[in-house]
């Protein structure tokens, strides 16, 4: 049980900086943006740099665009029926 009063005693105290200074709550917003950045970039390095460091998924998602690409070329175009 003390474990959990442990836990407690920071988040109280970030709280209450929090009531008490409006700053601390922007600069606590403003932490919580920069990982949010950094996971999207993270996600982007995943999906778009496929050759980057041998990335597997990259490398899948990126062959399987290029596939649909090799597709929609090789399939014959429609005669058009104007005169």
């Amino acid at each position: 049980m003390q474990v959990y009063y442990l836990w407690f005693i920071p988040f109280a105290i970030i709280f209450y900086m929090m009531l008490v200074d409006k700053n601390v709550a922007e600069y606590i917003l403003l932490i919580f943006k920069i990982i949010q950045v950094n996971f999207e970039r993270t996600l982007w390095m995943i999906r778009f740099h496929p050759f980057w460091i041998r990335n597997p998924i990259g490398k899948w998602w990126a062959m399987r665009k290029y596939e649909k690409m090799i597709r929609e070329l090789q399939t014959p175009e429609k005669p058009s029926t104007d005169p």
